[in-house]
C-alpha cells in the first residue's frame, strides 16, 4: 500500500474526564482532516501503568470493512477501560507503518470513525508487529513482568504479509518468542488465511490466534470475542486462550 507521511488525527487530547465521558475526535479536536498523522500523547497516570498496543492493518483489501473495523475498535477501547486503566499505543501499516495513538491514557482515547482509517495500498504485517514490539521494549522495564505489568499487543490483519522491509519472519518468531517467555501476552486475529497457523508461526500461541470470515460482520465479532480475551488476561500472569464459542462466533 502506498506510503506517505499521514496528517493529523489528533491535534490534542483533554486530560480530564472519566472513562464515560470519552470526546468525540470532532468534539476533543474540531474538524478532521483528511488523513491522519502521528499523534504522541504524554500519559498524566503512573510509569507502571499498564501498556496495552493494537495494531491494525489498513491495507486496500480492508476497505469493505472500514466502517465494522472503527466500530470493533471503538467497543475494544470502551470495554477495556472496565477493566482498568492502561497506556494505549495504536499503529496501522500499509507499506509503511504509522502511528495514530503513542501511549495515551486509555480513559483519554477518543472515539474513532471512517474518516480516520483509510484502507490503501499493500500489506507490511512483520513491521507493524516488529515496530510495535520495539515501541513497548522502551516502555516495559527488561526482564520477567508479572500482572498488569507486562504489554498486551493486539494485531489485526486480513491478509498475508507482502511488503515488509525492516523485519523478517524469521526475527518476529524468535522476538515474540522471548517476549512470552517474560510474561507479555500477544493475539492475533487474521481474515483470508488459517491465523492459527499463520500467528503460530510469529511465536503467537495457538490459544491467542483466530480467524475471522472477511464479512463486517465478522470482523464486529472478532472484535467483541479479542476484548473478551483481553479482559481476561490483562491482570494475570499468563495468556488466555479464545473460548470455543468465540472462536466459532468469529469464523
Amino acid at each position: 500500500m502506498g506510503g506517505g507521511s499521514i496528517q493529523s488525527l489528533f491535534s490534542s487530547i483533554s486530560s480530564g474526564g472519566s472513562p464515560t465521558d470519552v470526546p468525540s475526535v470532532t468534539e476533543a479536536l474540531g474538524p478532521v482532516k483528511k488523513e491522519v498523522r502521528f499523534l504522541s500523547q504524554a500519559s498524566s497516570s503512573a510509569d507502571d501503568m499498564q501498556q496495552l498496543g493494537v495494531v491494525v492493518d489498513r491495507s486496500g483489501s480492508m476497505a469493505s470493512m472500514r466502517s465494522e473495523l472503527v466500530e470493533g475498535l471503538n467497543v475494544f477501547m470502551e470495554e477495556q477501560r472496565k477493566v482498568g486503566p492502561a497506556k494505549v499505543t495504536v499503529m496501522q501499516f500499509d507499506n509503511a507503518v504509522d502511528s495514530v495513538l503513542d501511549s495515551v491514557d486509555l480513559a483519554q482515547v477518543p472515539k474513532f470513525g471512517d474518516e480516520h482509517f483509510q484502507p490503501r495500498g499493500m500489506t507490511a504485517l512483520l513491521d507493524g508487529i516488529g515496530s510495535m514490539i520495539e515501541t513497548m521494549e522502551s516502555r516495559v522495564p527488561s526482564g520477567k513482568l508479572e500482572g498488569s505489568a507486562a504489554p498486551v499487543i493486539v494485531i489485526l490483519t486480513d491478509g498475508q504479509e507482502n511488503a515488509s522491509q525492516n523485519f523478517s519472519r524469521e526475527k518476529i518468531f524468535a522476538t515474540i518468542t522471548d517476549k512470552k517467555a517474560l510474561g507479555w501476552k500477544i493475539t492475533f486475529m487474521g481474515a483470508n488465511q488459517d491465523a492459527i497457523a499463520v500467528g503460530q508461526s510469529f511465536g503467537v500461541d495457538r490459544g491467542s490466534c483466530v480467524t475471522y470470515a472477511a464479512t463486517p460482520e465478522k470482523q464486529r465479532a472478532v472484535w467483541e470475542a479479542t476484548s473478551a480475551k483481553v479482559s481476561r488476561e490483562r491482570y494475570t500472569s499468563h495468556s488466555s486462550s479464545y473460548s470455543a464459542q468465540e472462536l466459532n462466533r468469529c469464523g
